[in-house]
């Protein structure tokens, strides 16, 4: 997503005047401030992972973004690498749109003994009970958006196959884009997920948080490279753009 149609889906949801209160531009040259705006006071990006003995979490930065990798050295149990903004000190708006720009999700094999598993770009929110928001799952059946930790089982349908070729084109990859809507200030707590290649939409849903309240305590907010099965990979995405979006003040 460019930053128009981002600005155009937050304003759909919180109207004309809705704020951006949190902005990570991760492309261009290296050593400049990618950290464009923070009404929250929530500093610069940490980097978090699954604390997984061997997983190897890894973090660069180049003109075409942030990327962030992570290994799996046993089969079982999920496991990821994360850029983090640090909340949880933070009083965050009683509704807000996490938005993610992500490109090149990649799985490659480590050594002989690979098995292939779920890999899944990831924005994610971190509680004390879970980590809960929204993924793009590359199964073998085809890339589908998914909604970890919300303890719902949606079972949302592949993407189009030509959104799909879009995102692996090795020449011209199109970015994907990972959404959330959270909205605390009904009961049961609201949301709204999307999936986007480039501008396109390529799924979207509207479901209620069933394990997140109005007090719940959120850490952080996240975005990078998850795992849920298989072994002896390595998986990466690159991160080019992050935002936090309010209603209006």
């Amino acid at each position: 997503m460019d930053i128009g149609k981002i600005t155009q889906l937050a304003h759909g949801e919180f109207g004309s005047h809705a704020r951006c209160v949190y902005h990570q531009d991760l492309t261009g040259p290296v050593g400049q401030t990618h950290l464009k705006i923070d009404a929250i006071g929530a500093g610069d990006f940490v980097f978090v992972d699954s604390a997984i003995t061997g997983s190897n979490p890894q973090h660069s930065s180049s003109a075409d973004g942030l990327l962030v990798s992570v290994d799996r050295p046993v089969a079982a149990g999920n496991m990821g690498s994360w850029a983090a903004a640090n909340v949880k000190d933070i009083v965050l708006p009683a509704a807000f749109l996490l938005i993610a720009v992500l490109e090149r999700p990649s799985r490659v094999s480590l050594n002989a003994q690979f098995v292939a598993g779920v890999y899944a770009p990831s924005l994610l929110m971190n509680t004390s009970a879970a980590l809960i928001g929204v993924t793009s799952q590359f199964r073998p059946e085809g890339v589908r958006l998914n909604l970890p930790g919300t303890n719902l089982n949606l079972n949302r349908p592949s993407i189009a196959q030509a959104l799909q070729d879009k995102i692996l084109d090795p020449q011209h990859p199109a970015d994907l884009s990972l959404a959330i809507k959270v909205d605390r200030t009904v009961a049961p707590v609201a949301g709204k997920a999307w999936l986007f290649v480039a501008n396109q939409e390529g799924d979207s849903v509207v479901f209620n948080f069933t394990n997140l309240t109005a007090s719940t305590e959120i850490f952080d907010l996240r975005a990078g490279i998850g795992t849920a099965n298989g072994i002896h990979y390595r998986a990466s995405v690159s991160l080019l753009r992050f935002q936090i979006w309010a209603p209006p003040a």
